[in-house]
């Protein structure tokens, strides 16, 4: 081989290799995970460990239910692994975003016109502490969901759906003037 032909071959580029270990799940089942996942983040769903495991045993045994490891198999599903593939598609922890209450401009003025009326009313009628109750209700879902979700690096909003649920049941929680904090109350609709 002569010096000109050596000189005359010029280098494109190196080939590159995928770096790293091969995923647990193989590559096929990989991309139906994440293709899977980015549907349900995408509908508003919420994407935390748990949804992750559970999408990777359901398609596992959907196509072959031996690799997981409670058959037998080497597949080992657990929260750092969920972690890991949530990292690898770009996910962090986020928290659900919806507009703020707006209160109004003259809330101080309507606040203090509320309790002068109550001051005089308290006054005028020598109502007893025992009987001035401050109560405030507040909803507990029947079937609790996170607002908490995985959502791509750097997202500005992560809306869910499931996060406006509103299958719940109301409690009254109330206290006296006095400071005797009274019995819940509880209602379902």
């Amino acid at each position: 081989m002569s010096s000109t032909d050596s000189s005359s071959r010029e280098a494109s580029g190196l080939q590159s290799k995928k770096l790293g270990r091969k995923s647990l799940l193989g590559e096929k089942t990989d991309k139906a995970l994440q293709d899977y996942l980015a549907l349900v983040r995408r509908a508003g769903g919420v994407v935390n460990s748990s949804v992750v495991i559970a999408a990777a045993e359901g398609i596992v045994s959907r196509d072959n239910c031996i690799h997981l490891g409670k058959y037998g198999g080497h597949v080992y599903l657990d929260k750092k692994w969920a972690w890991y593939q949530m990292k690898r598609m770009g996910y962090s922890k986020r928290k659900s975003t919806k507009a703020a209450r707006k209160i109004p401009m003259n809330f101080e003025v309507i606040k203090s016109g509320l309790l002068r009326k109550i001051q005089y009313c308290v006054y005028e009628h020598d109502i007893p502490k025992s009987l001035i109750i401050n109560w405030d209700q507040t909803g507990m879902s029947i079937v609790p969901s996170s607002s908490w979700t995985m959502a791509a690096v750097g997202s500005k909003q992560v809306p869910l759906v499931v996060y406006d649920d509103k299958h719940e049941i109301t409690f009254l929680l109330s206290i006296t003037a006095e400071g005797m904090l009274l019995p819940p109350q509880v209602c379902s609709i």
